[in-house]
């Protein structure tokens, strides 16, 4: 179970990072 959650996190950071790195695009 444990190692279930940490995946799910990682799996939302990496979306959030995918979002920044979107914005980032936007303002270059």
């Amino acid at each position: 179970e444990l190692q279930q959650e940490q995946e799910q996190q990682q799996q939302q950071q990496e979306q959030e990072q995918q979002h920044l790195n979107r914005q980032l695009n936007v303002i270059i």
